[in-house]
């Protein structure tokens, strides 16, 4: 019996991001992160005179926590701890699990930090921002709408999932 070709010519699907994607991801987010780190650390200047408060300090530890992980997944690309000669028991692999949890959920605020913050800034027209970083400032308008385009979508997916859910019930 002949088999289906169709079928034998199938690569599984693999749960694991490939090597090339882990870079490129941990690239976008330490340049990213680089420079929102920048931009605020630069409105922070007293001589500024920019709105501060917790959203700025939020933004600033943030960014440079995050930009560490970039730096570490850079440096470890295959995704997992194997690359760094570690062995990890699972006390601690229940731990990142945690861990992973608060920086969701820490994410979430920051991205929320990062939208109204722009906004205030731009609104207050702070003359660091609008005039002596003008490049930098705008390139935060722009990463503003990219965190609002991926909550809109995130949002549209979670519902779609949802409904999905609800229908094979």
């Amino acid at each position: 019996m002949k088999q289906n070709s169709l079928k034998s010519s199938v690569i599984p699907a693999s749960n694991h991001p490939t090597p090339t994607s882990i870079v490129i991801g941990s690239l976008l987010t330490i340049i990213i992160n680089t420079a929102l780190l920048i931009w605020v650390i630069r409105l922070s200047a007293k001589h500024c005179g920019c709105i501060g408060g917790w959203r700025q300090e939020l933004i600033k530890y943030f960014a440079g926590f995050t930009i560490f992980v970039g730096v570490l997944r850079l440096a470890n690309s295959q995704g997992d701890f194997s690359g760094l000669g570690l062995h990890v028991p699972m006390a601690i692999l229940a731990l990142l699990g945690l861990v992973g949890l608060v920086y969701l959920v820490a994410s979430i605020v920051n991205i929320y930090a990062v939208i109204t913050y722009v906004d205030d800034i731009n609104e207050t027209q702070c003359a660091c921002a609008v005039k002596d970083m003008r490049g930098l400032n705008k390139a935060m308008i722009v990463l503003r709408w990219f965190y609002i385009l991926g909550v809109c979508l995130f949002g549209a997916m979670l519902l779609f999932s949802i409904a999905t859910y609800i229908q094979r019930k």
